[in-house]
């Protein structure tokens, strides 16, 4: 006699992405010249090749939504990719980056200078 099969899906942790629903949740490292810059870079995505802009001016945990790009609920609906842009700390510098931050942080205190006066930088 014909009855029913149930089938039951376990989904595997991934090291980089997490599913909420249909949603793919995607943290992007980025570096602080990325982020001040802005920059173009690629995610493979449930066998995608997705290309993520990081605008100018992103601040850590800033938030991308990247509409219909994220797991197949079936034939017709998909969840949205979010990335998470998370500012790598600069570690292990060479000298030439050294002098290049060197040379930012005096046009920083420079424009600071000009801003709020001599006396409180």
């Amino acid at each position: 006699k014909p009855g029913d099969l149930i089938i039951t899906v376990k989904l595997k942790s991934h090291p980089l992405y997490n599913l909420d629903g249909a949603n793919v949740l995607a943290n992007l490292y980025i570096s602080h010249a990325q982020s001040v810059i802005g920059d173009t870079m690629y995610l493979k995505v449930l066998g995608e090749q997705i290309e993520i802009k990081i605008p100018e001016k992103t601040r850590n945990k800033d938030r991308m939504v990247i509409k219909n790009k994220g797991y197949a609920i079936d034939n017709s609906d998909r969840g949205d990719l979010i990335v998470t842009y998370i500012i790598q700390p600069t570690d292990n510098l060479s000298e030439r980056e050294r002098k290049i931050y060197e040379q930012l942080l005096k046009v920083e205190k420079q424009k600071m200078k000009e801003k709020v006066g001599k006396k409180f930088v």
